[in-house]
């Protein structure tokens, strides 16, 4: 309760209010709000004395549970509210239905509402609703189609070896969707580099990342766009991770690696990707899934025209094999005057696979 100890007062004046909290006793509850959905007015004139407002409250007094029930004279509906639950008719009585009217035609269409929200029960009895059922038609030959192609990219990737990809793409960047390669769980354990690039000295110490990503910091350092900034970054932290599970995985490359790290999640990412359920060995098939991730994730970084040198540095092979990893990408060779340069054109179009003649 409220009350104020000054009157008249000013509009520069300070009021001095008392407040009294009246806590619920056994005896009496707290104010109610109730809602009637049905339009009844339990305040109107036309009310009937035989009209009722009912209160229910839980006996348990550890639960503050209250129910509401209405019964308007003469009506067999009674109506139920809850501080507990959502609004309900007893007994399912009450029907509602929509009316949709569509001036040009003239026509108004009355249409069921399913008080529990059952749509898809409701879908199993449309009976002669041929209009209805042509939509349902259409919807389901829809989403037939979607999985279709989805299902059909996803054995052409398996089949392929290469990371997920939309050979229809109209922009190089949407043909292998950096989102596909990089979860949404992801990004935040890829930022080493972009922070790396806020330190003064950042740029010098460098030495543990791949070449391709050495050689490209300078160029990120200056770029205004942040966004694009850290998108690029991210994308270089991957590429770094997955250059060095190749060389961890590797005679050859064991010692750069041994003291890399890899956040948990990455680590599982590689490990999914590349190493096979039952051995720990990487085999070749996982070797070249592993070498085309790191090309793609190169495109994204150099914007889709590529110099394919220092990744073939990194990744421990020759120049000649992987332009074929590229060439099996869907990429092209252009010349700029002595470089040769990966590019990605879209639509992809991929290289017929050969298959060996059974003698």
């Amino acid at each position: 309760m409220i009350t104020r100890e000054t009157e008249n007062l000013e509009e520069d004046e300070t009021m001095n209010i008392k407040v009294n909290q009246i806590s619920e006793k056994s005896d009496r509850i707290s104010p109610i709000v109730a809602y009637f959905s049905s339009g009844y007015d339990p305040c109107s004139e036309n009310q009937k004395s035989d009209d009722r407002v009912t209160v229910y409250k839980l006996k348990d007094t550890s639960k503050k549970r209250l129910q509401v029930v209405v019964s308007p004279q003469g009506s067999t509906v009674e109506f139920v509210g809850s501080n507990c639950t959502g609004e309900q008719a007893t007994r399912q009585i009450c029907m509602y239905t929509l009316g949709v009217l569509d001036k040009e035609t003239q026509t108004l269409k009355i249409l069921p509402i399913a008080h529990n929200k059952d749509e898809k029960k409701r879908a199993l009895y449309l009976g002669d609703d041929h209009e209805a059922l042509k939509v349902l038609d259409e919807k389901l030959n829809e989403e037939y189609v979607k999985k279709k192609a989805l299902d059909e990219n996803k054995i052409s990737t398996i089949a392929r070896n290469i990371p997920p990809y939309d050979a229809s793409a109209t922009k190089p960047s949407k043909a292998y969707p950096i989102e596909q390669i990089i979860a949404k769980g992801e990004w935040e354990f890829l930022q080493d580099i972009y922070l790396l690039l806020q330190q003064e000295t950042g740029v010098a110490a460098t030495n543990a990342y791949p070449l391709f990503v050495q050689h490209r910091l300078y160029r990120l350092r200056d770029m205004k766009d942040e966004a694009k900034k850290l998108r690029v970054c991210c994308a270089l932290s991957l590429l770094t991770h997955f250059v060095k599970y190749k060389d961890m995985n590797s005679m050859v490359g064991f010692d750069s690696a041994k003291d890399h790290w890899f956040p948990d999640i990455i680590r599982q990412k590689c490990k999914s990707l590349f190493k096979d359920h039952e051995s720990d060995k990487i085999y070749i098939d996982k070797i070249n899934l592993l070498i085309r991730y790191v090309l793609v994730l190169s495109l994204h970084v150099d914007n889709f025209k590529t110099d394919p040198e220092d990744i073939a540095k990194d990744l421990r092979v020759s120049k000649l094999d992987v332009r074929k990893q590229f060439v099996n990408l869907g990429c092209k060779f252009e010349r700029d005057k002595t470089v040769l340069l990966a590019t990605l054109p879209v639509p992809l179009e991929f290289p017929q696979v050969m298959r060996k003649r059974r003698r």
